[in-house]
């Protein structure tokens, strides 16, 4: 799990406004997932947060390829990726489930982390 820190992102030393990040995501990202489907890829994902007064707006693009089975004739190949998403973190008191676009981060959280998110967006994708 120390490798995906790297995918973590610490909201509370922004300033209010809009930040843009940059990640790689290759192959060492999926094989800190048991059980992946997808062994190899090269991707990266371009992240712009907005940064408000009590919630954090992340649009999310993802490009690149992953190297997966064809269903049909069970060779490898490479295949492109596009995806877009906004996520939505807002601090709680109490930190009920979240749902597929909203985070909910108890008050006192200082990182907001990615990985599981492009993970799952990628393999959706």
């Amino acid at each position: 799990m120390g490798y995906l820190k790297k995918y973590r992102i610490n909201f509370r030393d922004l300033e209010i406004g809009t930040h843009n990040f940059t990640f790689e995501i290759e192959d060492r990202f999926f094989a800190n997932f048991e059980k992946s489907e997808i062994q190899e890829g090269t991707l990266e994902a371009r992240v712009e947060l907005t940064k408000e007064e009590r919630l954090i707006t992340i649009g999310i693009v993802i490009d690149g390829e992953v190297n997966i089975m064809c269903d049909r004739c069970l060779d490898y190949f490479m295949y492109p990726i596009h995806f877009k998403g906004i996520l939505y973190v807002k601090p709680e008191e109490e930190v009920p489930e979240d749902n597929d676009e909203v985070i909910k981060i108890a008050l006192d959280d200082s990182f907001v982390n990615l990985s599981q998110y492009f993970y799952e967006s990628i393999h959706l994708t």
